[in-house]
């Protein structure tokens, strides 16, 4: 049953926890990524599928970070990405994953599950993503986006030896809820510190548009070493929780998982006196939410977490929430040090594994920071991490940036033309600006608003002002709803405003 199970199982306890830290670092595994070619070597008219795999040693419970690659092969340009993109209805999340071992009796198998917050299909995230980034600048969040589509990136010659990313996962060698599971059970009991090296397979299926299904086989070795003793004494402690919390069906060989869901107010991290959902600052939104009263509320308790841990990529996920707690609670003279300290490491980490932090700070950072106390430094990391992401993000990004702060400057990728933010559609033309007139003929009123990036002007009718919250609501050309704060309109649009209620200055 896998989902991305990274800290956020690992903090779920640490209050339970006793011992000391110790200051001696055991030595890092190696972090170099194999590239694995299917079992079919060469996919239809010279298309190669391959799976990027980082790490390939691991200690017990660390996380194995995959991307499933489509490459051209050939000699052959493909004038249009379409072309490639109709012969895969399917395919976009990796399928059945099993570790086994010539060693041992029992096989581990799972299938990533379709929950909605663990989809890894790239368009899902970012059409998610840039509605919740433009509702942060004032749109109604029911209003259609000029996103670009999730491909649009891809719509140009896909030249030989390019590399597309198809999908991604994150999988935790075992999940804390698993740690008993017979197979881990067998590994561990027969684990010398040189650890075991266990065949790694994943199987994907896709429906090509002939009607036909293809089989795709990656098979690699993966050594599992033990865990230091103080390491794997706190993550068993984890893991009996986590059992106790959530347990997976068990459906054959293959498990799944059984629908419960995490808690969804667990507004218990807090970041200059303001408490936020522990879901914005893991890297894995997948994951069973950490329970209170035992998960960390403040940085003390993330600096306290990741001194625990001194190997693996399960320290990398409590390491990455510390960092970014650092440089939110930093203050703003003082933030460029630990934003530095952050960029630093996200650089310094394999690009598999880079690209899964990276999109977690785009995700974030577009749907929900900007709409918080902590938009400027979130806008801030976003223009630090831009030149590391692919074509998709950075439109994203891009996108975002222009909706939100009405100005971006970033650079869009080669060859993409941005279509109008929904601000510049909302502006009077050109000819009605010179007229001076402000009311406009097609009935609605040009409004002089001053917004994040200065003063803007905007053609829509008013509906009605909220005497409560001074939330003015405007309707514009396209029939879309505008929450705008009635402060921001100029002298004269907020005398009309007044007046249009039938209210006294």
């Amino acid at each position: 049953m896998m989902k991305n199970y990274c800290l956020s199982a690992v903090v779920a306890v640490l209050l339970l926890s006793a011992g000391g830290f110790r200051a001696d670092y055991a030595q890092e595994s190696s972090k170099e990524t194999a590239i694995v070619e299917s079992d079919h070597a060469v996919f239809p008219d010279g298309l190669k599928l391959t799976l990027e795999v980082c790490p390939t040693e691991i200690y017990m419970g660390d996380v194995v970070f995959l991307a499933l690659c489509l490459e051209n092969a050939s000699d052959k340009t493909f004038d249009n990405f379409a072309s490639i993109e109709d012969r895969l209805k399917s395919g976009r999340r990796l399928g059945r994953i099993s570790v086994s071992c010539s060693q041992l009796e029992n096989e581990y198998a799972w299938s990533p599950d379709a929950d909605a917050e663990a989809r890894s299909a790239l368009a899902m995230d970012l059409d998610m993503s840039l509605r919740g980034g433009m509702a942060a600048s004032g749109m109604a969040t029911s209003a259609a986006t000029s996103a670009p589509s999730p491909d649009a990136s891809s719509r140009k010659p896909f030249q030989p030896g390019e590399k597309l990313q198809l999908g991604k996962e994150g999988v935790q060698l075992p999940p804390f809820e698993e740690w008993n599971d017979p197979f881990w059970k067998e590994l561990r009991a027969n684990l010398s510190p040189e650890g075991i090296v266990c065949a790694f397979q994943v199987v994907q299926y896709f429906d090509l548009n002939t009607g036909e299904q293809r089989r795709e086989v990656f098979t690699l070795n993966i050594r599992i070493k033990p865990r230091p003793e103080d390491e794997t004494r706190f993550i068993e402690r984890l893991s009996d929780v986590a059992s106790k919390k959530r347990l997976p069906d068990d459906r054959g060989v293959e498990k799944t998982v059984n629908g419960v869901s995490p808690p969804q107010n667990d507004d218990s991290v807090v970041v200059n006196g303001i408490k936020y959902n522990l879901s914005r600052f893991v890297r894995t939104t997948a994951s069973i939410r950490p329970f209170l009263p035992n998960n960390q509320t403040a940085l003390d308790d993330w600096r306290a977490l990741d001194a625990k841990f001194r190997v693996g990529t399960l320290r990398d996920d409590v390491t990455f929430t510390r960092l970014l707690l650092e440089y939110f609670e930093a203050d703003a003279d003082a933030a460029e040090t630990p934003k530095k300290e952050l960029i630093d490491w996200l650089e310094a980490l394999p690009e598999v594994q880079k690209s899964f932090f990276a999109e977690k700070i785009v995700l974030e950072g577009a749907s929900f920071f900007c709409q918080t106390p902590l938009a400027g430094k979130s806008r801030a990391l976003l223009h630090a991490v831009y030149d590391s992401l692919d074509d998709k993000w950075k439109i994203l990004v891009y996108n975002v940036d222009r909706e939100t702060y009405r100005k971006t400057p970033l650079t869009p990728p080669e060859g993409y033309v941005p279509p109008p933010t929904r601000w510049e559609q909302r502006r009077p033309t050109e000819e009605e600006i010179a007229n001076g007139s402000r009311t406009l003929k097609d009935g609605c009123r040009m409004w002089f608003y001053q917004g994040v990036a200065g003063e803007e002007i905007i053609a829509a009718k008013v509906i009605r002002l909220n005497e409560k919250t001074n939330e003015v609501i405007l309707k514009d050309r396209f029939g879309y709803m505008i929450s705008l704060d009635f402060a921001k309109f100029s002298k004269e649009d907020q005398e009309f405003i007044l007046e249009y209620h039938n209210l006294e200055l």
